[in-house]
């Protein structure tokens, strides 16, 4: 319904989420202190994420958004609402990566309020696209910019020209699951490549600070840099998101790209039956295709350096997460260009 931008998708996302609040059995679960089922739970995580597409809609109407707002506020109000991560909700960082600010600053966690499975959503209905290079990126594909200078932190460019987008890394892949659930594929794409060219950025730029900090970092016992927050995961699930994405683009039975005539006139040799190495007119280096770049984002997310979660079923959901992404990296077909992609990703961990 989203994708055929039907109006009413919002409205049966509303029943169903009634029909989930209204279940006895949280009730039960939560007075006995018992957890749900795996099933059950990944159905609420679902919820949660469809509501976040739900209001990061790009041209939904600000009257619509407020009263998703209100009936979300609620929904998270009701002590039964299950929370973000099993039993730590508490522990996970908001939307924006950003610390409690003001009286809030020292609060301990324990008194913090539980994140539930409809806080992301609550917080993106602060968000917006009206970022004028955001704009340009999803909606041109020869957005470029040749003047590269390599002495601040939030680049808008890199080195060849290409528009990088920086922003706490799962809420833009957010935006890109959006893209994609209202309708707009081309959109999703152009900015499902810029988050990846920033994440390779980032990755190349936190290589380069360890080998010039390798002795003292050594010294110290660090070996590795350690995020917070992992990606593979996720409850926003950006690493599946973007390879999702890239995967869409250069399936070559799939209708929903034949827009893309301009970027697939001369498609490369490929020996998988269902994927084809459809050449990024603009997007990226020579030699690079939509299937190379999905291969690497997946080997990113898989080779992050990070902090295990707490709670058994954040546990699981990140070992099944990466199993996934494993099962299908198998089922690509791999060739001369691809296995140069496995190298790279391996001398980046290696290092």
């Amino acid at each position: 319904m989203l994708k055929m931008r039907d109006s009413n998708g919002a409205r049966m996302l509303t029943l169903i989420t009634e029909q989930f609040m209204a279940d006895p059995r949280l009730s039960l679960w939560r007075q006995q202190g018992t957890t749900m089922t795996d099933k059950y739970r990944q159905l609420w995580d679902e919820l949660g994420a469809l509501w976040m597409c739900i209001v990061l809609n790009p041209h939904c109407k600000l009257e619509q958004k407020s009263s998703w707002l209100k009936q979300l506020k609620k929904w998270n109000s009701v002590d039964v609402c299950p929370w973000e991560d099993g039993n730590h909700g508490n522990e996970l960082p908001n939307l924006t990566n950003a610390l409690p600010q003001g009286a809030n600053a020292n609060q301990d966690s324990s008194n913090r309020p539980h994140r539930t499975v409809f806080t992301r959503a609550i917080e993106a209905c602060d968000l917006h696209w009206q970022d004028s290079h955001l704009q340009h990126i999803i909606s041109n594909d020869l957005y470029t910019n040749y003047c590269y200078h390599d002495d601040t932190e939030n680049l808008l460019f890199d080195s060849q020209g290409w528009p990088l987008w920086h922003e706490h890394v799962p809420t833009a892949c957010a935006r890109v699951d959006a893209l994609r659930s209202h309708g707009y594929p081309r959109e999703a794409l152009r900015l499902a490549i810029a988050i990846v060219n920033t994440l390779r950025r980032q990755q190349q730029k936190q290589l380069e600070m360890f080998r010039g900090q390798k002795k003292e970092l050594l010294h110290r016992g660090v070996t590795s840099i350690t995020n917070l927050e992992g990606w593979v995961g996720h409850p926003l699930d950006p690493i599946g998101t973007l390879f999702g994405s890239l995967m869409e683009a250069c399936r070559v039975d799939d209708d929903s790209f034949h827009g893309f005539s301009d970027f697939t006139e001369n498609l490369g040799q490929c020996k998988s039956l269902e994927y084809q190495h459809l050449p990024a007119h603009k997007f990226l280096e020579e030699g690079e295709s939509y299937l190379t770049l999905a291969v690497e984002v997946a080997l990113i997310g898989l080779g992050q350096q990070r902090i295990m979660p707490d709670g058994l079923y954040a546990q699981e959901k990140v070992c099944r997460n990466e199993e996934q992404l494993i099962s299908k990296l198998q089922e690509i077909e791999l060739d001369d260009t691809l296995v140069k992609i496995f190298r790279k990703q391996a001398v980046f961990l290696l290092e």
